[in-house]
Formats: C-alpha cells, sequence, structure tokens
C-alpha cells in the first residue's frame, strides 16, 4: 500500500463545520494562502480583552483575526487555557481563523511550553479550525518530540499529512514519528502504533528515504504493543540478508515472543513451540535477545500446568479416570528452558532489596 493509497484509505473525511469561505476538511489543504503582514487592533492588549470583546461582541462591533493575533501577541504561559477557550468561541461563531494567525497561535503555545495545548489545537480541527503551515506543522512535530510526548507527535503528524499533504512527510518527520510510536507503546496504544507503522511503511515504497533504523523501532513499538504480525511485516521489509543483524533481528525475535505469549493466552502449545523453534534461525543468540517476559510466561505457565496435573491425580486417584498425559510440546518446551539456563540465559526478575537497590 503507497503512501497515498493510505491516504485514500483514511478517508479524507469532509467535517459538518464551515468557517468563512473555508471548509473544515479532515483532508486537504486549507484554501486560504497565509496573509501576508498581519493587521493588528491596538485596542486589544491582553487575552482577556479578547475575551471581553467576545463577550460583548454585536453585529456591529465585529471580533475578527486582527484581535485575535492582538491577543496572541501578549498572551503569555497563563493565559493559555483562557486563549483556548476564546478561540473555541471564535471558532464557534462562524469566523475563520487566518493561517498566519493559526502559525501565531502554535508557535506561542510552543513558546510557553503548552505544546501537548498545541497538539490539541491543531488536532480538533471542528474546535479549533487551526490550519497552520507545513512549516509550523514540522514545527510542533519537533516540539512534541523534544517533550517526549509520542501520542501528541502521532496526532499530528496524521493531521499534518492529511491537511498539507504527503508531501510533507520529510525522513525527518517519519524519524521522529517512529521514535514516538516506539517510546510510547504499550499494550493500549496499539491503533496509533500501527498507524505510524503503515505511514512508515508506505512512505518508503513511495521512495520517501526512511532509514532502517526507523522502520525498527516502529517494529519494536509494534513488539511493545503486541502487534506480532505488523512487527512481523516491517522485518520482512528489511534488505535481503540482514534479517540477522542485530537491529533487525530484535524486533523479529521479539514479535515471536508476542506470537509466544499469544499462544500462552490460547492454552496451545504447539504455537507457543513453533514461535519459540523459529527464534534461532534468526540468531543464535535468540535467548539473550528474547523479551525475558516471553520466557517467565511459558515457565508460569508449565509451572501452573504441573501443578494443575499433579491436583487432579491427588482428586482422581481413587476414581476411575484417566488423567490426561501433558502435550509433548510441553515437554520441549520445558527443555528448551533448561538448555537456556544451561547456557547462562537467565529471565528470573530482579528482587528488591529493603534499601531499593536489586539483588
Amino acid at each position: 500500500r503507497t503512501f497515498h493509497s493510505k491516504m485514500a484509505a483514511v478517508g479524507w473525511r469532509c467535517a459538518v463545520a464551515v468557517l468563512g469561505r473555508r471548509t473544515l476538511c479532515s483532508g486537504g489543504a486549507a484554501a486560504t494562502a497565509a496573509p501576508q503582514g498581519l493587521r493588528r487592533n491596538e485596542s486589544v492588549r491582553s487575552v482577556q480583552d479578547l475575551a471581553d470583546l467576545l463577550a460583548n461582541e454585536t453585529g456591529r462591533s465585529r471580533v475578527g483575526n486582527a484581535h485575535l493575533i492582538s491577543a496572541v501577541d501578549n498572551a503569555n504561559a497563563d493565559d493559555i487555557d483562557t486563549l483556548k477557550d476564546q478561540l473555541a468561541l471564535f471558532v464557534s461563531r462562524n469566523k475563520e481563523v487566518k493561517e498566519g494567525v493559526a502559525d501565531a497561535i502554535v508557535r506561542r503555545c510552543v513558546e510557553e511550553g503548552a505544546v501537548a495545548t498545541a497538539a490539541e489545537l491543531v488536532v480538533d480541527k471542528l474546535r479549533f479550525g487551526l490550519f497552520p503551515s507545513s512549516e509550523v506543522y514540522v514545527e510542533l512535530m519537533r516540539a512534541t518530540a523534544t517533550n517526549e510526548l509520542p501520542d501528541q507527535a502521532i496526532s499530528v503528524f496524521e493531521r499534518m499529512v492529511l491537511d498539507v499533504g504527503p508531501s510533507v512527510a520529510s525522513a525527518e518527520c517519519l524519524e521522529m514519528l517512529s521514535q514516538a510510536a516506539e517510546s510510547g507503546a504499550g499494550p493500549d496504544t496499539a491503533p496509533s502504533t500501527e498507524s505510524a507503522a503503515v505511514y512508515c511503511l508506505a512512505a518508503r515504497e513511495d521512495g520517501v528515504a526512511v532509514s532502517d533504523e526507523a522502520l525498527q523501532a516502529v517494529a519494536r513499538g509494534c513488539v511493545a504493543a503486541g502487534l506480532a504480525d505488523t512487527a512481523a511485516t516491517i522485518v520482512a521489509s528489511a534488505p535481503a540478508g540482514s534479517i540477522t543483524q542485530q537491529g533487525w533481528a530484535e524486533p523479529a525475535v521479539g514479535a515471536l515472543g508476542v506470537k509466544v505469549v499469544q499462544a500462552i493466552a490460547a492454552n496451545d502449545p504447539p504455537a507457543a513451540l513453533a514461535a519459540l523453534n523459529a527464534m534461532p534461525a534468526i540468531s543464535p543468540d535468540w535467548g539473550t535477545i528474547v523479551p525475558p517476559t516471553v520466557l517467565s510466561a511459558v515457565e508460569e505457565w508449565l509451572a501452573a500446568g504441573a501443578e494443575a496435573e499433579n491436583d487432579n491425580a491427588e482428586e482422581d486417584s481413587d476414581a476411575d479416570v484417566t488423567v490426561t498425559a501433558p502435550a509433548p510440546e510441553l515437554a520441549e518446551l520445558e527443555a528448551i528452558l533448561e538448555s537456556l539456563r544451561a547456557s547462562g540465559v537467565s529471565w528470573d526478575e530482579e528482587a528488591p532489596t529493603d534499601d531499593g537497590a536489586t539483588e
């Protein structure tokens, strides 16, 4: 799937609000070009002045972009929440926020340390109606990366591509996207992590210079989010013969580790064994690469099965019932763990000491 077909798949949905001459469109650049030399209204010297004007607005005293940009010029960190509320009110009255004003709002928020707020303003088009320039979108991407806001980085990237077009997704932006996908990944981030993976893969297919390191980072994020198949798809895009290299081996083994955990959850010994047996072909040191939590899960699974078997044997010792023998795969799984331990691989969690250190 190419980068442009990804855009089509996303939908390019049209929103239901119209701001002045501009339709709030979820896909497509804003119709109004950036104004040159934004006009100010000197009567507005604070965000509170803007709030007062909007509260008392009449047909003869219309509040426009000149008032809004003047309020932005005079805003500080304490004014950001009020500015956000007034912007929502401004937009709710079918007023168009010019691109240059949108740029100023985003930059002011970033300058005052409200990066998460800036991201919210550009993502929620229906409420805030901001269509910043591609340059400011990239600046905001950098700010989310610097401030370690992975969820916002992914959301801003998606809005940037939908608003400005796929061409704005430079290699730098994709690198930041991949870092966000890895650093923010977890069980609850599967949708956004998978979205980042699709963007990076589609961009590379479209000829954008997405580095191996970026794709490896996204693959690791997919592993952390439990997206085994997506991680495997990214690994499959690796250059021929490079799968055994450390950078690719880690997410490849990690993806198989996710499949092991999924097999355990489904109580499927053959699937768990198949995934573990596929790891040595990727790296002879797979035991040191696979997440320790995977091996711990296998060990706990085997122990729980053995305990249940013993309990059943005790309960049925006097009854005419045959206790089911463990699946042959379980014995192989146990042999694999014993072999790893014999080779010096350890997956036991370190026990905390009284002083908070680890043993």
